[in-house]
């Protein structure tokens, strides 16, 4: 089993025309190996090089999970330039009604990759739902899109929290594969136009979240 090589995690920031890389050292060295997801189609060659097996739930934490195996390093790189289109795919609700990105044309969009089993991802959940709370007003949309196969255990997460924010099932892993998603939690902010502004790999600050947002006329806090 190939060790993933992945050890900071790092943002993708469009201003003005200026793209700038910035790097999050606290993300500890110590990834999950044996976090594979079934069924899943990873966007890297990597992925293609193991049989996928069911992931189990970490005990140990870490700012980021490597859902993706293999001798390439794991992308964290942002899947288009930043200020192109951002990617379009189709997910599922919890109603079961699939849902396009693209729908959500004429609002920012906040994307977070996650899934039930990984303790970086649930960590950051807690903002995306207060972020989801306050935004909703300010025209913000989220989509929650997790790597998890079972809708009833993405379901049951979200009761047993008590988030109210929207969450998708990402079932033939098109989104990832769009968004090149080898680890998690990942952060996306599109603009009202669709265009991606920031691209996140690994567990951001709030504060670092929130100030993408403003970028994109979302205000969070009071002026």
């Amino acid at each position: 089993m190939n060790r993933p090589k992945l050890a900071e995690s790092r943002g993708w920031e469009g201003d003005n025309g200026q793209v700038t890389e910035s790097r999050h050292r606290h993300v500890s060295d110590r990834l999950f190996s044996g976090a594979l997801l079934a069924g899943v189609a990873i966007g890297t060659v990597s992925c293609q090089s193991a049989q996928p097996a069911r992931p189990l739930a970490p005990t140990d934490m870490a700012q980021t999970i490597v859902i993706a195996q293999g001798d390439d390093q794991v992308s964290d790189k942002p899947p288009v330039p930043l200020g192109s289109l951002a990617p379009d795919f189709a997910v599922t609700d919890l109603s079961g009604m699939t849902r396009k990105l693209s729908s959500f044309r004429g609002h920012p969009v906040l994307l977070d990759f996650w899934a039930t089993w990984c303790p970086p991802c649930k960590k950051g959940l807690v903002e995306t739902n207060h972020l989801a709370k306050v935004g909703k007003s300010k025209g913000l949309e989220v989509m929650t899109i997790s790597a998890d196969e079972d809708m009833p255990i993405v379901a049951d997460f979200m009761k047993h929290n008590k988030y109210t924010m929207p969450a998708y099932l990402d079932s033939n892993g098109s989104a990832q594969k769009a968004y090149g998603v080898d680890v998690i939690p990942v952060t996306a902010i599109i603009d009202a136009q669709g265009k991606l502004r920031n691209f996140y790999v690994g567990l951001q600050t709030p504060a670092e979240i929130e100030g993408a947002l403003k970028k994109v006329g979302v205000s969070i806090r009071p002026s």
